[in-house]
Order: C-alpha cells, then structure tokens, then sequence
C-alpha cells in the first residue's frame, strides 16, 4: 500500500504493462504528467476558456444506474445494466466459476447525432466498435470487479450529438453512471481530448462546440485524479507521432480531467442526503 495515495480502504493495483503500445515506439511510461515543462501560454489561456461539463443521472428507466452529459454541443447517454448472469462464451473451458464480474460496453452513435456526416448506419461500424474497446480498457481496471464474482455488467453509451470530443465525454458520462448504479469505483476516471488541425503544431483542446474536431491527429486521455494514474490513452494520427509531441498531448489534457474529476466529485456530492455529505468520493 502506497501511503501517499489520499484513499484510505483500497488502493488499486499498479498496473504498468497496460496499453505500453499505443503508438510505435511511444510507452505510456515514459510519458510524464507531472513536474514537466509547463504548457505555452496560449493552450492554457484555452484550457480556461473551455466549456463546463452539465451532469444528470437516473434518467433512464429499468436501469442500476445512468447518467447523462452535456460538454458543449455535445451529448451523452449512459445506462447500466446488470449484475446478470454470465454469457456461456466468457467462462473458462472447465466452466470455472468466475472470480470477477465481466464488463462489457456498447458504444452507438445516434443516426442523427452528427450533422457534418449525416445519417449514419444502425450496424456499428469500426469507429464505434474501438470506441466501445477503448471504454472497456478504461474503465474495467478502476472497478472493483472482485466484488460481483460470476456476474455480467453491460455498459450502454448512445452519443446523441457530436460536436467534437465525444470519446472523453462518452468516459465522463460512462464514469457517472456506473457510480449512480452503486458499484464501487477505485477512482473517478476523467477524460479530455486534444487534436491538431493539418499543417499545425501546437495541439488545441477539443470543447465540444465543433470549431475544432475532426483534425488529422488527435490524443484522448483517461485520467484518475486521486490515484495519479493514467487509465487509458488513444492516439490517432495519420502519420507517426512522437514521444514528445505526444507528451504535451498529455500534458495539455491533464488540468481538463483534473476539473472535470471536482466537477463530477461535486455534483455526485450534492447528489448525496444532506446528512450524508461528509461520505468522501476519490
């Protein structure tokens, strides 16, 4: 157990060989967050002026648990489901019983929710189905799946606009979610996402209004505040990035997860009977 880690009952397990290969040649260890070179002036003039995130839960019926966010232009809706009884394809050859809950996600774009691309498909197709993937990577380590052995828990995420940064605000919205629904959480996971339009350098914060989505490069960042460790990181590019420029990709989407992990801390607390205020949320 880490002392300096402000939890006091459980500290999740370091894990430091996950997602090591997002990028040829960049490990996400070598990445720092902290203690670097600050950001230029201008990215943090931008960080300031980003929008604020608009919470709500219990908003869909016969559901555990859901949550609904605004960030900008751009709107999320989550739903949880379960614990179930597993899937036959998830068990072991033996047919072991299992020792933690699986987690499955499902991530949807509405039809109407992008008004550049027009309809899109009701089938998922590859966008949505590394969305779906990239959810599942992130949140699985930060719940405390031991604690609903031989069960099921589906996540449901449907975008119902897109205006930019929907992937860091499907992670909000799925991270609100799973915390109405009661199920214990090592930390709050907060994302923020970053691209850079074609022929720029300086990489600009995505706020949802879509001024500036759809750049050649883009980095979404997962972050838990408390236990100062990445959950997750997606990079797409057209062509290879480097270490560094990827490092003040994440230096940049630092202080957003940060503000969006107060926010939702705040709101989950005023969420709270007010002689329960003083329970303590990472």
């Amino acid at each position: 157990r880490n002392s300096q880690l402000p939890i006091s009952d459980h500290v999740m397990p370091l894990d430091r060989y996950r997602n090591t290969a997002l990028v040829d040649g960049i490990d996400v260890r070598a990445l720092p967050l902290a203690g670097d070179s600050p950001a230029p002036a201008s990215q943090g003039k931008q960080q300031q002026q980003q929008q604020q995130h608009w919470f709500q839960r219990r908003l869909v019926q016969d559901t555990v648990g859901s949550g609904y966010v605004e960030f900008g232009d751009t709107k999320v809706l989550c739903s949880v489901h379960g614990p179930m009884e597993p899937k036959r394809s998830v068990l072991t050859d033996a047919g072991a019983e299992q020792s933690r809950a699986q987690l499955q996600v499902y991530y949807k774009l509405a039809p109407f929710a992008s008004h550049q691309a027009g309809r899109v498909s009701y089938l998922p197709d590859e966008t949505e189905r590394r969305a779906a993937s990239f959810l599942q990577d992130t949140l699985a380590p930060s719940l405390r799946l031991d604690r609903l052995p031989k069960s099921r828990i589906e996540l449901h995420c449907l975008v119902l606009e897109d205006a930019g940064c929907c992937l860091a605000t499907a992670v909000n919205c799925a991270c609100l979610a799973l915390v109405d629904a009661g199920l214990e959480m090592y930390d709050l996971v907060t994302a923020a996402t970053v691209c850079r339009p074609v022929g720029a350098t300086d990489w600009q914060l995505e706020v949802g209004d879509g001024s500036n989505s759809g750049g050649s490069s883009s980095v979404t960042l997962a972050y838990m505040r408390s236990l100062r460790q990445v959950a997750g990181m997606l990079v797409e590019a057209a062509e290879p990035l480097q270490p560094r420029e990827v490092s003040a990709a994440c230096r940049i989407c630092e202080d957003p997860c940060k503000m969006t992990h107060s926010s939702l801390r705040q709101f989950l607390l005023d969420c709270l009977p007010a002689d329960d205020r003083t329970a303590k949320i990472a």
